[in-house]
């Protein structure tokens, strides 16, 4: 499951041959409470209403895809098999409630991470859009008619910079500092709006705003 380029890249269901448009989601703070750097499957807990989003959005046609850093990697606070442990669980605690992802990257590489690591401008790193490109290449994604959810800053710019359509920046995590700062960015070519969490999300007409 690890790239060539060195991130952690699962399929679960292929493409189908059509261009769908994609929901990017960043994982901490978006999908599950964000406790820091989360090694161990225990302390997974989905935040109230995602996995009903997922479903919708898929029931649409759309992709699912959570695009996430993970520098506790990069750190040596934990190592891949444990990030897959938890990954595991996010899934089933997602399945149990009706909701699916398409597919998961990760990148461990940051500034200050240890050996091969360290990088301090990594293209897979978000505010980069590398793990968005993987993700579209792989998943036939129509990037234009796209959207990313996260709850900081470097989430919404990798969505701008990859060409999304639009983003929105949730208040489940612990970056609310961010929301100003993502809305700044916001453009016609690229809007943004504020959610106080992706549940949030299925209760509009979101799906048929692209």
């Amino acid at each position: 499951m690890l790239h060539p380029s060195g991130v952690f890249f699962q399929i679960r269901h292929g493409p189908d041959g059509r261009n769908a448009p994609g929901l990017f989601l960043d994982r901490d703070g978006v999908l599950i409470e964000d406790l820091g750097y989360v090694g161990e499957p225990g302390k997974v807990r989905l935040i109230p209403g995602v996995a009903e989003v997922l479903k919708g959005f898929r029931k649409a046609g759309w992709r699912i895809v959570v695009v996430t850093n993970q520098s506790g990697i990069g750190r040596g606070y934990f190592d891949w098999a444990a990030y897959r442990a938890v990954n595991d669980r996010m899934i089933a605690l997602l399945a149990e409630a009706g909701g699916d992802v398409d597919a998961g990257l990760a990148c461990p590489f940051h500034p200050e991470a240890i050996a091969r690591f360290q990088a301090p401008d990594h293209p897979m790193r978000k505010p980069n859009p590398g793990m968005l490109l993987l993700a579209s290449d792989a998943l036939n994604i129509d990037l234009r008619k796209s959207i990313i959810v996260g709850d900081r800053l470097s989430d919404i710019e990798a969505g701008r910079r990859a060409g999304l359509g639009r983003g929105y920046v949730v208040l489940t995590g612990h970056y609310r500092k961010d929301q100003l700062a993502c809305c700044a960015i916001h453009a016609p070519e690229f809007p943004v709006a504020v959610l106080d969490s992706l549940a949030d999300l299925g209760s509009s007409d979101a799906i048929d705003l692209i």
